[in-house]
């Protein structure tokens, strides 16, 4: 009788330990998402941040080395074609009683202030008065010059804008400017607007490349003018905007998204799930979108890629909790 009751209890306790046991084994496999890759067509984009401006503007420059007598307009100021904006005295070098030197401290001197009616008269006499005007319907900005200051030939005395037409200016870098074509549809979203995206398109692309100040010091770019096709109402001159330039539609791409992909000496990898092992896979990219790589070669269509960021060993024992 005793011998069974040891028996007995010795079969219990064995079953409670494997009950045990496999519960642990359990516990420790670690639960994954996956997704299964498949062919897409995705959309490739060249993205760049710039600020909302008037889009047609006139440049109102001096013609010539010039006085300036009044200024009739203010910065905000709503104007027509042919109204007056700027009187202005324009003179050049050969007609003023003065050396190239002489005359040049006498700008410095005057544009500080310290100036005489008389040398206001002189120059007077040695110009002829000219009256500029505006050659379009817009609203007066960038007034960068003032009463009884002397400004050079060619500089920039104010812009007209159109009010209408709003853009965004961006500067692409030049190794990448070749993609950039007239028309290719925009996607902008605004600092200050969430949840709405602007639709616009690519309007001019500049024919001079210049250096401007980037992420990794000065590089040389191409202003590219963003056009948009629709107008809200919260919309400011000024705002901040980040453009998604549509540069190429593609069919059938394998795209893996950025957050399933980790790096390493080697290259860069992925984990894909093969019957209830987490694998180590490494695979060649090829074109960058919005929200991915493009696969060259290394994973297939239908593989199971780990979307989890945790690192694995490989063919660790994984088990499925969500399939995307």
């Amino acid at each position: 009788m005793v011998k069974r009751y040891l028996i007995l209890f010795s079969v219990t306790a064995a079953v409670i330990g494997l009950v045990i046991y496999s519960g642990t084994i359990i516990n420790a496999v670690r639960s994954v998402s996956v997704y299964k890759t498949v062919l897409s067509d995705e959309e490739r984009t060249v993205s760049a941040s710039g600020r909302l401006q008037y889009g047609l503007r006139k440049n109102i420059s001096a013609e010539e080395y010039s006085l300036v007598e009044s200024v009739f307009v203010s910065n905000g100021d709503s104007v027509k074609k042919g109204d007056e904006l700027i009187s202005v005295y324009e003179y050049s070098y050969d007609q003023i009683p003065y050396s190239s030197s002489e005359f040049d401290s006498i700008i410095k001197l005057f544009n500080s202030g310290d100036f005489s009616e008389e040398i206001i008269e002189t120059i007077k006499s040695y110009a002829h008065k000219r009256i500029i005007t505006s050659d379009i319907d817009g609203v007066v900005s960038d007034i960068s010059c003032r009463e009884n200051e002397i400004v050079t030939r060619h500089s920039l005395l104010m812009r007209i804008s159109d009010p209408e037409c709003l853009v965004v200016e961006v500067n692409i870098n030049e190794s990448i400017i070749e993609q950039i074509k007239e028309d290719q549809p925009v996607m902008v979203r605004f600092t200050a607007i969430t949840g709405k995206e602007f639709k616009g398109r690519v309007y001019e692309i500049s024919e001079e490349a210049r250096q401007t100040s980037g992420l990794t010091g000065k590089e040389t770019s191409v202003e590219v003018t963003v056009i948009l096709d629709e107008k809200d109402e919260r919309l400011k001159i000024g705002y901040s905007a980040d453009c998604h330039i549509t540069v190429s539609e593609d069919k059938d791409v394998l795209l893996i998204p950025y957050d399933c992909i980790h790096s390493d000496k080697k290259g860069d990898y992925v984990y894909v799930y093969k019957d209830g092992f987490a694998v180590k896979k490494y695979f060649t990219g090829e074109d960058e979108y919005g929200s991915g790589i493009s696969v060259k070669k290394g994973i297939e269509a239908g593989d199971l890629i780990i979307s989890d960021r945790a690192e694995f060993s490989d063919n660790e024992r994984v088990i499925i909790a969500n399939e995307g």
